[in-house]
């Protein structure tokens, strides 16, 4: 999510460059982030965790194992942080994302759905 709120916050300096948006992930890492952005995005993840809490998700700390990303990158054609997501929800009922790509996977371990339908699960 960290990614997906830094993008956010580069995209709109990025269009006003001149770029076009299909050219935004190889050009989003000449563009630096300031403290306030870094302070934004972090109050964003602050205000989700507890969002989160108040639907009494519960929030748990993993730990790296190695072989199994290598193993989620290839059995699922994965980038590597898409295979940490896998790896971090691994114990859990789903992985909420709003990666259309691991949306549409075929995911065995954990079920990945968006935020939109964890909602309408809860309600």
């Amino acid at each position: 999510m960290i990614q997906y709120f830094r993008d956010r916050a580069v995209l709109k300096q990025f269009l006003y460059d001149g770029y076009v948006i299909s050219s935004f992930n190889r050009h989003k890492h000449e563009y630096p982030m300031y403290k306030s952005d870094m302070n934004g995005i972090f109050d964003t993840m602050r205000d989700f965790e507890e969002y989160l809490r108040n639907l009494e998700v519960k929030i748990v700390k993993m730990e790296i194992d190695k072989t199994k990303i290598h193993d989620y990158c290839l059995r699922y054609a994965l980038e590597t942080p898409d295979a940490l997501h896998i790896l971090a929800a691994h114990d859990s009922a789903y992985l909420i994302t709003t990666d259309d790509k691991l949306i549409k996977s075929k995911i065995e371990e954990v079920k990945v759905i968006d935020p939109k339908r964890l909602i309408q699960l809860v309600s």
